[in-house]
């Protein structure tokens, strides 16, 4: 069967998997479908120097007087968990709509010890696509099957941006929402020749100023992925493997360079999608070959994504 599948597209900031939008591309995308998709982040390293005791999670500076301070070496961690039902909806051939809604649980660890939580309803987005050239959707009888794709939209600051943990204020990057209207833009070509496929996407997201006066900076990211299509009886099993990058600029703070944030990963990555009927799942792993964040910041360890959905 000649299908185009499976490119995991997200648009983020370090340490903000909160903030990111997730869209998995399936041989059936050219129907109406809706799906279930989880995004889990794991951040951890060895850090040096002051620290507060449930103040707030981000580990990038204390705010002061809230907590207990310690100084010294620590082990932190955070992971930050995104379950997001969304919705696909084809117009035409040609023009499409991504509509997401999220929540989030993140968590911020010291020493091995729960150091703060947030969970809640993130920030809705809304995605339009066009496919500017190549073969249909749908279309089983080519031998090479390839299309262009453009999309822009929108995130909606409706998600909670003022959680609490135990009374004590949480940092930006832990809360559901950012309280900001951010700006979508996306490009991606997929291509497939016979039972082989690459695809090639590419993101930017232009942030604008959210809650408490903070803009986290602008995002830019790009997944290139290998796909091999197998036919097993009624399903298509397609694993895959890439890399993935992205790169942040600096947040501002009331105006000011926030200097503890920004910067670039890359990750390797490895996956596998199964389609049968009209239902289909996938799953992925991506592993960070390299972190280069400024200053002092939690090194990236991996991602894992997992998407379910049914088309009609």
């Amino acid at each position: 069967m000649a299908v185009l599948i499976g490119l995991l597209v997200t648009i983020s900031s370090h340490a903000c998997d909160i903030c990111n939008l997730y869209a998995e591309i399936m041989p059936d995308d050219y129907k109406h479908s809706i799906g279930v998709y989880t995004r889990h982040r794991m951040l951890r390293g060895t850090r040096m120097g002051v620290f507060y005791k449930q103040p707030r999670g981000g580990f990038h500076q204390p705010l002061p007087g809230q907590g207990i301070p310690f100084y010294g070496e620590y082990n932190a961690a955070e992971n930050y968990n995104v379950l997001e039902l969304q919705g696909r909806f084809m117009f035409t051939d040609r023009i499409s709509a991504i509509i997401g809604v999220p929540y989030a649980v993140s968590n911020s660890f010291v020493n091995g010890g729960l150091n703060a939580r947030a969970a809640g309803l993130g920030d809705p987005y809304l995605l339009i696509g066009y496919q500017l050239l190549g073969t249909y959707y749908g279309d089983t009888t080519n031998l090479l099957n390839h299309r262009l794709t453009i999309r822009g939209g929108v995130k909606a600051p409706l998600g909670s941006t003022n959680t609490t943990w135990q009374g004590y204020d949480i940092d930006h990057d832990l809360q559901p929402g950012t309280g900001s209207t951010d700006f979508l833009m996306q490009l991606e070509y997929l291509v497939q020749y016979g039972k082989w496929g690459v695809g090639v996407v590419g993101n930017h997201k232009l942030n604008t100023v959210g809650a408490d006066h903070y803009r986290y900076g602008n995002t830019t990211n790009g997944t290139l992925q290998l796909m091999y299509f197998a036919d097993s009886g009624p399903m298509t099993v397609v694993p895959r493997a890439g890399f993935y990058g992205e790169h942040a600029n600096r947040d501002h703070d009331r105006g000011e360079v926030f200097e503890w944030s920004g910067g670039s990963v890359l990750y390797a990555e490895a996956g596998l999608g199964f389609m049968s009927g009209v239902f289909s799942m996938g799953f992925s792993y991506q592993h960070a070959l390299k972190n280069q964040w400024n200053y002092d910041q939690i090194p990236v360890i991996n991602r894992v994504t997992f998407f379910s959905r049914v088309s009609f």
